[in-house]
């Protein structure tokens, strides 16, 4: 019965080592597996990458200006103007008839908390 089950599991190839053998041979392998420790560099002010945010259509067009002032391109210019009046003209037109719904929001300038109400609707400041 011993030999068929020395037959199936096999013998053990290596003799049994003590415990100071053991610690030995673990010690060694973990020097073996052990990766190199890279010293990271501590993480600098702000920790998150910054996002690119687009601008608002207001300052898209007035960037958009400012470069066809540069090369001096006057018709492009005038319709830049009028698209921009344009704007103007119909969000206050849209701000004078809009029943405001107002969002508080909490905002703390210089340290000191400040309250808004922003329309949900046209953005009017309050």
């Amino acid at each position: 019965m011993d030999r068929v089950a020395a037959q199936i599991h096999g013998r053990p190839t290596q003799k049994p080592l003590n415990r100071e053998e053991q610690k030995q041979q673990f010690d060694s392998l973990k020097q073996e597996y052990q990766f190199a420790k890279e010293i990271l560099p501590t993480p600098v002010f702000p920790v998150e990458p910054v996002k690119d945010m687009k601008d608002s259509f207001d300052r898209q067009l007035e960037t958009y200006k400012q470069r066809l002032t540069e090369y001096g391109i006057q018709p492009e210019i005038q319709k830049v103007e009028k698209r921009q009046e344009e704007t103007k003209t119909a969000t206050t037109i849209n701000q004078f008839y809009c029943q405001h719904i107002y969002n508080p929001v909490r905002v703390s300038f210089m340290g000191m908390p400040m309250r808004y109400k922003i329309c949900s609707k046209c953005g009017l400041v309050k």
